[in-house]
């Protein structure tokens, strides 16, 4: 999961649409926690580039409210990184 986050900000032309940003969503639901966890990590990076927000607008309004949902997570780690990217996004 990191990995495809690694090619969504090297190449956003081509990895920063929605055909792969569902499965990264998808991801979010895992009952795995390091999965979740990994998933978040992956996407911080490309919310602090102010140049890639614009790509991020639907899968935002996606899944915002699993975003929001995972602030709560039963993973502390996964809460902790969830409050961090919400706050990312809100900026």
């Amino acid at each position: 999961m990191q990995e495809i986050g690694v090619w969504m900000r090297r190449y956003p032309a081509m990895f920063l649409d929605d055909s792969y940003l569902k499965y990264v969503g998808w991801t979010l639901y895992d009952r795995i926690g390091d999965v979740r966890l990994q998933c978040l990590r992956a996407l911080q990076p490309l919310y602090e580039d102010p140049a890639l927000i614009n790509s991020l607008e639907l899968f935002t309004s996606r899944f915002k409210s699993r975003l929001v949902d995972m602030t709560l997570d039963k993973e502390t780690e996964v809460a902790v990184q969830a409050v961090k990217l919400v706050s990312c996004i809100l900026k």
